[in-house]
């Protein structure tokens, strides 16, 4: 299973059994997450909870074989922790 398939199974997961919901960021959207993967940078995210505007969850190598810890940087995010 590459990465996008387990952010994917993360982010189904996660809809599955909370209220939040994922779709594609538009030109127009101002709060959305920003998926990157800078290998050095490890696993983190910029920001813990809804901040109104651009957050970034950095999948580095550090967290790319373990859905569940996709799990919870999504849900640091979104301050479901």
């Amino acid at each position: 299973m590459d990465r996008q398939d387990r952010l994917h199974k993360a982010m189904t997961q996660i809809m599955a059994v909370t209220c939040l919901r994922f779709e594609p960021a538009r030109d127009w959207t101002v709060a959305y997450v920003a998926i990157t993967d800078d290998e050095e940078m490890g696993c983190f995210v910029r920001n813990i909870g809804y901040t109104g505007r651009r957050q970034e969850l950095n999948l580095g190598r550090t967290c790319q074989t373990v859905s569940l810890m996709h799990i919870q940087r999504i849900r640091h995010i979104a301050n479901y922790s």
